[in-house]
C-alpha cells in the first residue's frame, strides 16, 4: 500500500483530522490507536490537560490512550525541584 504524502512545506497547520485520515488509509481504514504521551505533569497545568485531550482524540473512538510519568528524581534531574512529591 503507498500513502500519498498529506502534508507539504507549505501545508502551514497540521489538523487532527488529517492526521487521522493518513492514519486510517495507512493502516487498512482502522481509527483506532494507541497512542503515549510521556512528561512530568508537576504541576498539572491546562496546558497539560489539552495535551492528553489531544493525545486522546488521536487515539480515535475505542483506542488507548497510555500516560507516562517522570518520576520524582527524574523531574530533579530535568527541573532542579520536584513541585508534588510522591
Amino acid at each position: 500500500m503507498t500513502v500519498q504524502p498529506a502534508l507539504t512545506a507549505d501545508a502551514g497547520k497540521l489538523s487532527l483530522g488529517l492526521v487521522l485520515d493518513v492514519l486510517a488509509q495507512h493502516f487498512g481504514g482502522r481509527r483506532a490507536f494507541t497512542v503515549m504521551t510521556a512528561g512530568g505533569f508537576d504541576p498539572l497545568h491546562s496546558g497539560h490537560l489539552r495535551h492528553l485531550q489531544l493525545a486522546k482524540e488521536l487515539a480515535g473512538p475505542g483506542g488507548k490512550l497510555i500516560v507516562v510519568t517522570h518520576t520524582d528524581d527524574g523531574m530533579r534531574r530535568k527541573k532542579g525541584y520536584c513541585f508534588l512529591p510522591l
